[in-house]
């Protein structure tokens, strides 16, 4: 695939004997992951490296071809990216893949086996040694762990219609932010403030909201949430982007979605996700993709009081 570009190449001799992957220098101290909740990844270098290493999640991944399509020397690729994000390129490759694995198994009818090859792993055992590593059960304990999940009620929103609607690729200038769900609001504040003028002069009013992670297994410091305001494709306010403020280009997944409202508080939304994941997809025929959740906003939350917070909920599906 290509960035800026660039082409990157997925090497075929850096798995580890447990399927997961090896860093290509020795892991060095990381700051703590605590220090980066809240707070956007400034460097636009350390943005594109995530973006390939969660765009190429299933892959074998040589980093010095991840350092090289990001303009960097594999040693400071590596240095930078601990102190962006708080951990190293190979741990936070391992984590994304296994929460994964975790929705998957919660969402989708998929056999572990199935979940493995798909992820990357070497083998089932493999997978199931890093999983059980992990989370402390193997995985078909966790599918099968109802404590693990427990129930959200949704009584007072189940009338709400799921409707599945195609949706193109939205073209954006994003913000990659990390933490726990109350901080919503402060990560949209930051990113509406720091946001280049000449962007704000050319969107065209509508923002998206791209979750990825389950705060039921995602530790709340290291759950991701990109910032986007969408930008016509044939926009050029790519060029007002600053390098070192973490602005950058994204275009979302193009396919089928399912769509249902919500109306209300940011962290009420818990049921709106709950009425869509555990109670209407569990029960249909369609699958959950690896694309990250669309929160569509035309008043994002930082300008709408929270009360009025509205937004159409967009799953993934195929």
């Amino acid at each position: 695939m290509g960035i800026g570009g660039d082409h990157l190449t997925l090497s075929k001799g850096c798995a580890t004997a447990d399927g997961g992957y090896r860093n290509v220098l020795s892991p060095r101290a990381s700051s703590r992951p605590s220090e980066r909740s809240g707070r956007p990844i400034l460097d636009g270098r350390i943005v594109q490296a995530m973006r390939l290493l969660e765009e190429n999640i299933a892959e074998e991944i040589d980093f010095e071809s991840i350092a090289s399509a990001v303009g960097l020397s594999v040693h400071r690729f590596h240095h930078l990216f601990a102190e962006e994000t708080g951990d190293t390129p190979g741990n936070y490759l391992r984590r994304i893949r296994l929460d994964a694995a975790a929705m998957r198994l919660r969402w989708t009818r998929e056999t572990a086996g199935h979940i493995a090859n798909a992820l990357g792993y070497e083998s089932q055992s493999a997978f199931s040694a890093a999983f059980e590593r992990k989370f402390g059960v193997s995985p078909g304990r966790f599918r099968r762990d109802h404590e693990r999940w427990p129930k959200v009620p949704v009584d007072e929103i189940k009338g709400r219609r799921v409707a599945i609607r195609e949706a193109r690729g939205f073209h954006c200038v994003a913000r990659r932010y990390f933490g726990p769900d109350p901080q919503v609001g402060h990560h949209w504040t930051d990113f509406l403030a720091a946001l280049p003028q000449g962007v704000k002069s050319d969107h065209r009013s509508l923002y998206l909201g791209l979750t990825y992670d389950d705060p039921r297994f995602t530790a709340a410091n290291e759950i991701r949430y990109d910032c986007c305001v969408m930008v016509s494709e044939s926009s050029e306010s790519w060029k007002w982007l600053p390098q070192d403020q973490g602005f950058h280009r994204l275009v979302t997944r193009p396919g089928l979605y399912a769509c249902v409202e919500h109306t209300g508080g940011y962290v009420s939304s818990l049921k709106t996700y709950a009425l869509i994941l555990d109670n209407w997809l569990v029960n249909s025929r369609y699958t959950l993709t690896d694309a990250p959740t669309i929160e569509f906003y035309t008043i994002p939350p930082g300008r709408a009081p929270d009360e009025e917070l509205q937004f159409t909920l967009m799953l993934s599906l195929y």
